[in-house]
């Protein structure tokens, strides 16, 4: 995998989940080709002043939007607890809606963009949530379990997944392989050189 910004050692990383995220992402066998952005900025979020992606993944496949959550992680009564008592957060959105808010956004403003440089093409799209700390087991109707990423994942290569993941979102996308023009234009828009 390529990584942007480019990183000697995943430990670089201070957030303790999405470093051990990276290291797994920098073990990919399958996905070499892939692109993988760390810590993209969204400023133009559809739902906020703006916003952050943890990890985005961009190749044939298309974009995959992935949201790292460490920690213990409770929902009561549709709110969140991520983190432990004393150092964590609540959160109402919690880390599916803010995946998946973050994935359109992102969508849209390429698509915004391209059109602008009179470029038009689909953007097979998805996002997964990792907890890489727990044994998440919660089913709701409110996602599906396909795109969570546990500990017990950890014991496989991290390909297994996100071949998992890609296979769940190329099921409901009408999905076409992303030329590679288009991976390059993406790739070229996310790191600023036009």
């Amino acid at each position: 995998m390529k990584f942007l910004p480019e990183y000697s050692n995943a430990s670089d990383i201070k957030n303790k989940a999405e470093s051990l995220v990276m290291k797994e992402l920098m073990k990919s066998k399958k996905f070499s080709d892939a692109i993988v952005l760390h810590s993209l900025m969204i400023p133009r979020h559809i739902s906020k002043m703006e916003s952050e992606v943890d990890f985005v993944l961009l190749g044939k496949f298309g974009l995959i939007c992935l949201e790292v959550k460490g920690g213990n992680i409770t929902r009561h009564n549709g709110v969140w607890r991520i983190g432990s008592k004393n150092y964590g957060y609540n959160s109402n959105e919690g880390p599916f809606k803010q995946a998946s808010s973050g994935m359109q956004s992102l969508v849209q403003d390429i698509i915004q963009y391209s059109k602008r440089r009179n470029k038009d093409f689909f953007i097979p799209k998805g996002y997964g949530v990792l907890f890489p700390d727990v044994e998440f087991n919660i089913e709701s109707e409110e996602w599906d379990n396909a795109i969570v990423y546990k500990a017990s994942d950890r014991l496989n290569n991290i390909d297994k997944y996100l071949e998992r993941l890609i296979l769940h979102w190329q099921q409901k996308n009408n999905y076409k392989e992303l030329a590679t023009e288009n991976i390059s234009f993406i790739e070229n828009y996310f790191k600023g050189n036009i």
